[in-house]
């Protein structure tokens, strides 16, 4: 599944690229979503804003403006980040620029991530003795 990070979200995906000299943006929001779903503190907070002065030697790395970002999902990420979308009647892509705009900013506001929430089976309801015989019935008709 393709996502979009939009032009906030991936300049800030692009300080924290450079400063923990990854190789893409993609790894960056794999961790960033790997984080928030296992409840990591990775204190990326202070990389995402251009006011430290580690960012400032970072996006000096950057060679040109950001837009927004194009990059694939993980299968890992897609059923869960889906579910997230869904709970709020948003997008895929939008939920994936919530979480990781949140998690930058240090925000603990997502406290519940969606899971399979197990389904209860109720028990068939006794068959009252009429349906019975009219089953009886119609089986002896056949075995005729």
């Amino acid at each position: 599944m393709e996502i979009r990070l939009s032009q906030q979200v991936a300049a800030k995906i692009a300080l924290v690229q450079a400063a923990l000299e990854y190789s893409s943006p993609r790894d960056v929001v794999m961790l960033i979503l790997d984080a928030r779903r296992f409840g990591w503190e990775l204190k990326l907070s202070g990389m995402s804003q251009s006011t430290t002065s580690k960012s400032t030697i970072s996006q000096s790395r950057i060679s040109k403006p950001v837009s927004s970002i194009r990059l694939k999902l993980d299968k890992r990420h897609q059923c869960w980040v889906k579910d997230y979308g869904t709970e709020r009647g948003i997008s895929t892509s939008a939920a994936i620029n919530l979480i990781v705009s949140e998690y930058l900013a240090g925000l603990k506001s997502i406290d519940n991530l969606p899971t399979a929430q197990p389904q209860q089976i109720s028990s068939p309801k006794p068959e009252e003795s009429i349906n019975k015989a009219k089953g009886a019935a119609l089986l002896s008709s056949l075995k005729r």
